[in-house]
């Protein structure tokens, strides 16, 4: 009987595991400790666009368009020839980031000009090409 219990809980911890999102990585193109703030500015003086992307670490499909979209190589070799991108964690980041792009649902993918205004958003877990279709609306350097 105590083996069967003990079944059940494996089981049930395997499931757990499976279904539970973890933290994807975040690509490597995308710096930590940019604040936005910090990217407008360098994309203003380096005549590209912002591209940030909504995200928590709590979201699955935030987790699951880290290791699909935003991990493929030709959406990250566009994003670091023509962008400053930056990850909002709307967990973490400060208050007026999130007010500034009025985060709703995410993950959401913005394309900001160098004046600082939201030229593009995407909302979902979008997949490679539309989210390449997308940024490819806006082609800087």
């Amino acid at each position: 009987m105590a083996v069967a219990g003990l079944v059940v809980v494996l089981a049930a911890v395997s499931v757990i595991w499976v279904l539970v999102p973890r933290t994807a990585e975040t690509p490597g193109v995308f710096r930590d400790g940019v604040s936005l703030t910090a990217a407008i500015a360098e994309a203003r003086e380096s005549d590209r666009v912002v591209v940030a992307v909504a995200t928590a670490d709590w979201c699955g499909p935030c987790q699951a368009y880290k290791r699909s979209a935003l991990a493929d190589g030709a959406v990250q070799s566009w994003l670091e020839a023509h962008s400053v991108p930056v990850m909002v964690d709307v967990t973490h980041e400060a208050p007026e980031d999130a007010a500034f792009l009025e985060i709703g649902p995410i993950p959401t993918t913005y394309v900001i000009d160098g004046e600082g205004r939201v030229v593009s958003k995407l909302v979902g877990n979008a997949g490679s090409q539309e989210l390449l279709e997308m940024l490819e609306r806006h082609p800087r350097k």
